[in-house]
């Protein structure tokens, strides 16, 4: 019923390791739901794979990913053409970065070992910045060293430096002086 599955049920709070046993055993992570009563954090348009990047720690990411998790998946609704997605984003890069979680470096290089490109732009945003607006600024150093351009403008014509001066909390911005600026 409504794209709902064992696997949806017992994520994130999973008991006794069935998640882990179903995923396994092949249950699917990237069934998207259907409706939007959705269990626990989901609605519909969401999947395992999405569910994932944002409530489990790396360990249980890397578990989906390793399971028939697909990282180059894109939020659709119904199984329609892909949505502008909302906070939690339209692929599993974008759903890390949009989430508050203190292991969303490991978790963007998972992505990265298994072809996601982490310098890319998403929905005309550099990734790079989506990563300073959700305050991954250990992830932007990442995207920085790997090649992200930090010339390039967002939509609304500011570049990188503009968004970091902007989005860096006080305590971090010693932390990014001496070992961040010189890569901009």
């Amino acid at each position: 019923i409504g794209g709902m599955t064992p696997l949806v049920w017992c994520m994130p709070a999973d008991k006794g390791g069935v998640f882990e046993c179903l995923l396994r055993n092949g249950a699917d992570p990237n069934k998207f739901l259907t409706d939007s009563f959705a269990g626990p954090g989901g609605r519909e348009s969401d999947c395992v794979m999405f569910q994932s990047a944002v409530l489990l720690d790396a360990e249980g990411f890397a578990l989906v990913l390793e399971n028939k998790g697909n990282c180059h998946i894109e939020r659709r609704p119904h199984g329609g053409v892909p949505v502008v997605p909302n906070y939690r984003g339209g692929t599993p890069l974008e759903s890390v970065l949009g989430a508050v979680a203190k292991d969303s470096i490991t978790k963007v290089r998972l992505l990265q070992a298994k072809g996601v490109d982490i310098t890319q732009t998403l929905r005309g945003t550099p990734a790079v910045m989506l990563a300073v607006y959700g305050s991954h600024f250990d992830v932007a150093l990442l995207m920085l060293d790997q090649g992200a351009d930090c010339r390039l403008y967002d939509r609304e014509n500011f570049r990188l430096a503009h968004r970091i001066t902007q989005c860096l909390p006080g305590e971090v911005k010693p932390t990014f002086d001496r070992d961040g600026w010189d890569r901009l």
